[in-house]
């Protein structure tokens, strides 16, 4: 290399046994892997990845429509609709029933009569008083999923016969994390199966209940369905009169 000034300026040669070193140094990640929690650099699966995308989907319009509309009541057949329109991402109840499995608080869920549908449908509402923004709300469904994962690692790890020290970054080479599958999560009881299952009670069974107020409510409720039977067929009869 020849400068403005003429002179000849030698450059240094690297030395063969500090780019050995470098290239021999365990990575960054195994280095200060102690640093970061676990739920950040623990490796999920396909599976787990795609419910944390749904997540992400289904928080992001419950925010907008809270925001930008003003919209306190979301219906999940709404958001359903919203997301598969606007996002192109398809979300099911079964998705819902995982995401409850993983963190049963991270929604709360009623069943309410939806009239665009014209029939009971699940309300969708962050819990009461929640804080957390919508990054906090990922990363903390992102926990939940590996603990769940963590939960299986150690009971994989108590079966196995010997096991040598585990990064902290990484599952046992033989924890298949691609073919766990979410467990199904339970949702609120709907409110015809409620009425169903009231309604399939002996009056004998009924009156031995011993709690005075809960026997009100179950003799109430059998009214109501009992009318709301009679209307129905009172209904059907006269449409075939006609």
């Amino acid at each position: 290399m020849t400068p403005a000034n003429g002179e000849v300026v030698q450059r240094a040669k690297p030395d063969p046994n500090k780019i050995a070193a470098i290239l021999n140094s365990p990575p960054l990640r195994d280095r200060y892997s102690h640093l970061l929690p676990s739920h950040m650099i623990l490796p999920i699966g396909y599976r787990q990845t795609k419910l944390l995308e749904k997540v992400t989907c289904m928080e992001r319009t419950i925010s907008f429509l809270q925001t930008n509309r003003g919209r306190k009541v979301n219906f999940f057949s709404d958001l359903k609709k919203n997301i598969q329109e606007c996002m192109k991402v398809t979300i099911t109840e079964e998705d819902l029933q995982k995401i409850l499995y993983l963190a049963p608080g991270f929604y709360n869920l009623v069943w309410e009569k939806n009239e665009r549908i014209k029939k009971y449908d699940l309300v969708m509402r962050l819990p009461r008083g929640c804080e957390e923004t919508e990054e906090e709300r990922k990363t903390g469904f992102r926990r939940a999923i590996v603990d769940y994962l963590t939960r299986l690692h150690e009971e994989f790890l108590a079966n196995q016969p010997m096991v040598a020290a585990i990064p902290a970054h990484k599952w046992h080479p033989g924890f298949e994390v691609e073919e766990i599958e979410v467990p199904l999560g339970k949702l609120p009881d709907h409110p015809l199966q409620k009425n169903l299952s009231i309604q399939s009670m002996t009056e004998n069974q009924v009156q031995a209940i011993d709690n005075k107020k809960v026997k009100e409510i179950v003799q109430s409720e059998r009214e109501l369905s009992t009318k709301s039977d009679l209307k129905s067929a009172a209904a059907h009869f006269l449409e075939q009169k006609k």
